[in-house]
């Protein structure tokens, strides 16, 4: 007889948090890259900070939405995890890789033309030309970061997330001296500005990538899986892997282009706008970890459940992870709301950013309260290898719904007579969010219930 939700909760909550609590640290430390390359610049200059914020959108854009189309091979190792089938885990890590390179060289040719993101800001002068050499300085760190997803997505899939926290702890180690030397100069290297944090940015990613690689080999975790990691390219599992990722990756692309597309236009409010946007976005993508760890445990529970054939414990994963998240993000919430001052004048001393910083933080704690719920309904999703339907409603809300409302209200559209400014696009944002989190929420207990009550049907569809 399985547990009831009650009995099983404790245990449940350790594997959460054995799961959750390094993918946590291991994202946190990706984040605190950004985060420390906003707090560096910024205190060079309002102009670098600009022009860094502008050229860390889309390089960030770049990564998330390209990378993200690997993560769909974390639903299916973790379903083969939890039916035993290792030798075919080596073989989808191996599809990972081949998958990576024609994403990676998509991206750098997008990357690579910094003029058509320089036009589409509408912003010249120096914080465009620090714009452009920070893009260009951070290319390289787009192939090592897509190739390293694989390595990222089986790890947490096989429940060694550890790995990950490591290699990522080491990374961020490396960047702050490179940071200091690159951005302000020394040791007989000119000080580069915002370019240096690119540069930084991108000699730690091939650092990262070395390390994955290096320890898929050696690690004696890995040995059974090894055994099927084939060089060869096996369709069905790349086409799952498509069916899969494809859509994860679009489902990050709207989300990112929602951020990408809200600085651009807030570019043309003035420098301090778009350097308060800078902060605000990056404090939120500091948030989303936390949720998104979550979430990543989730999906891992679920898909290892439901390849053992256990459905009920996957739906019991699913609820638990919407609940920890939830209650982690009213606390999160409530801090914003209390230190926003603090927090914005931590970030820059510059009275008129600060200034704006406080008026866009205002509303972050409705951002943040339901962007844990979508996020971690969205991660789950994966876990039951649902992953259309959540992109389907993260391109119409956030991008059509935030976006879209946002320039309406800001006056970046003519005629409409609303002249709001800056702030109407996180005011809209939170608006999208709410209708996003019901959504999903929604979808996710469907999709628990489906499993639960048609599993022969539901499971078959999984197999591969």
């Amino acid at each position: 007889m399985p547990q009831s939700s009650t009995s099983s909760a404790p245990p449940l909550l350790r594997q959460i948090a054995s799961l959750a609590g390094p993918i946590f640290i291991a994202n946190l430390a990706i984040v605190l890259t950004g985060t420390m390359d906003t707090v560096m610049v910024g205190h060079v200059s309002a102009v670098e900070l600009a022009g860094v914020a502008l050229g860390a959108t889309v390089i960030n854009w770049l990564l998330v939405s390209f990378a993200s189309v690997i993560q769909g091979l974390s639903p299916i190792a973790g379903y083969l995890f939890g039916a035993k089938d290792y030798p075919k885990i080596g073989l989808a890590l191996a599809q990972g890789l081949w998958l990576s390179v024609p994403l990676s060289i998509i991206a750098l040719l997008l990357g690579a033309n910094t003029q058509f993101w320089l036009d589409l800001a509408g912003i010249s002068g120096p914080e465009a030309e620090v714009a452009a050499h920070y893009i260009r300085s951070a290319l390289p760190s787009i192939p090592a970061v897509i190739l390293a997803r694989s390595f990222i997505a089986v790890n947490s899939a096989v429940s060694k997330p550890a790995i990950t926290m490591a290699v990522m702890l080491a990374s961020v180690a490396l960047k702050i001296p490179l940071n200091l030397l690159f951005i302000y100069g020394g040791a007989g290297v000119p000080a580069m500005g915002g370019a240096g944090a690119g540069l930084a940015s991108s000699v730690s990613c091939s650092f990262s990538l070395a390390a994955y690689a290096l320890v898929w080999r050696l690690h004696p975790c890995f040995v059974r899986m090894r055994a099927g990691a084939r060089a060869r390219i096996s369709l069905p599992l790349l086409a799952r892997l498509l069916r899969l990722g494809v859509p994860i990756g679009l489902s990050s692309f709207f989300e990112m282009s929602s951020y990408t597309l809200m600085a651009i236009f807030i570019a043309r409010f003035g420098v301090e706008a778009l350097s308060a946007h800078q902060i605000v976005a990056n404090l939120v993508w500091l948030y989303y970890v936390l949720p998104m760890a979550v979430g990543i445990a989730g999906s891992v529970l679920v898909s290892q459940a439901l390849g053992a054939g256990r459905a009920e414990k996957a739906r019991e994963a699913a609820r638990a992870c919407v609940q920890v998240s939830l209650c982690c993000a009213a606390v999160i919430a409530a801090f914003t709301w209390c230190f926003r001052a603090g927090i914005a004048s931590f970030y820059s001393s510059d009275p008129a950013i600060q200034a704006a910083t406080v008026a866009f933080l205002a509303w972050v704690p409705l951002y943040h309260l339901m962007d844990s719920l979508q996020c971690a309904s969205s991660n789950i999703l994966r876990g039951y290898q649902v992953t259309f339907l959540p992109m389907a409603v993260s391109s119409l809300l956030l991008c059509g719904v935030g976006v879209g409302l946002g320039c309406v209200f800001s006056g970046v559209v003519p005629g409409t007579g609303f002249h709001a400014g800056a702030i109407a696009f996180w005011q809209a944002a939170d608006a999208a969010l709410v209708l996003a989190a019901a959504a999903l929420l929604f979808l996710l207990r469907r999709c628990a219930r489906r499993a639960l009550h048609k599993f022969p049907e539901a499971i078959a569809e999984m197999k591969l």
